[in-house]
């Protein structure tokens, strides 16, 4: 790891930096550049257009294929409502106002992401009528173990709710949140591998999941 500080002159003979790479070299990372940053790469959830998954669900995966994919986006819809619903005190608990405006980018992304999902299941795997009707019929695809993960986010998000000012409480849903649900749930985020293997087309789902597609 180098250890030359930002203000040490280059070494003799070394290229030139572009003015823009020194630029962003030297901007510190502030909550304020991450909030710029999210307004500068939104994403579309509305605007998707899930007609070429529709023809994929309905003629490129057989039964097994389209349960098991149901199985795995359900935890995702489920997962993305369920954050969405419970970060709300962590913005309550914010020390500082510029936290506070980030976390508020959190929030709309975890129901972005859960509008994206209803969607999928609705639009293309016609599962429920309404966001509420969806969230019901995918109760039986998750697990024990993920239901036990966000009863915990669930209680410590409400103690949380009632103590804003408890550090030890905020700690603990900052760690049940991007350790144990984004960090450990969400590696099987990329597309399911049925999916994966038998779609080629650039779909709604890809647009979904690599959001810069979908802007």
């Amino acid at each position: 790891m180098s250890t030359r500080s930002e203000n040490t002159p280059e070494p003799e003979g070394a290229p030139a930096q572009p003015a823009t790479a020194k630029a962003a070299k030297a901007e510190v990372i502030s909550y304020e550049r991450l909030y710029r940053l999210w307004e500068e790469n939104n994403w579309n959830a509305t605007g998707i257009d899930f007609s070429v998954d529709k023809e994929h669900w309905r003629t490129k995966l057989d039964d097994r294929q389209r349960e098991s994919a149901l199985w795995n986006y359900a935890m995702f819809l489920v997962g993305e409502e369920a954050v969405a619903r419970t970060l709300t005190p962590v913005l309550d608990a914010a020390p500082d106002y510029p936290q506070s405006v980030f976390l508020t980018t959190q929030i709309v992304d975890e129901a972005r992401h859960h509008v994206f999902f209803d969607r999928f299941m609705r639009e293309v795997a016609s599962q429920g009528h309404d966001p509420a009707s969806t969230l019901e019929a995918m109760d039986r695809h998750l697990t024990w173990g993920f239901r036990q993960v966000f009863a915990e986010l669930d209680r410590v998000t409400d103690a949380l709710r009632k103590k804003p000012k408890d550090r030890e409480l905020l700690a603990q849903t900052v760690t049940i949140y991007h350790l144990v649900v984004e960090g450990l749930r969400h590696p099987g985020s990329a597309l399911h591998p049925a999916l994966r293997r038998e779609v080629r087309d650039p779909s709604g789902l890809q647009h979904g999941h690599h959001p810069r597609l979908a802007r």
